[in-house]
């Protein structure tokens, strides 16, 4: 198991009204390469819904997560698995 340590500021990207429907956003591309690079270790968000709207952005960036072995977090949902990507694809 890898331990983090808090000691740099957390990064923060933001897409300020711009819908989360479409992944043609400036903050959502620099938390996909900031997770590509390394400097993810922990994604939160108020929900899934905060991230994207789009279920085939979500469970992508889902994968992405796993692969470079970055926990989703969101303050509705708590630690994100792939169960709640699947119920994610049966409400839209």
């Amino acid at each position: 198991m890898q331990k983090h340590h808090l000691d740099s500021d957390p990064l923060i990207f933001t897409d300020c009204t711009i819908t989360g429907q479409h992944a043609n956003r400036s903050g959502y591309h620099d938390m996909v390469d900031a997770l590509r690079t390394g400097r993810l270790y922990l994604i939160l968000a108020e929900g899934l819904d905060r991230l994207s709207r789009n279920l085939t952005e979500t469970s992508g960036l889902y994968k992405l997560s796993r692969y470079y072995d970055t926990d989703m977090i969101t303050v509705i949902d708590g630690k994100i698995t792939q169960l709640h990507i699947g119920f994610k694809g049966t409400n839209e």
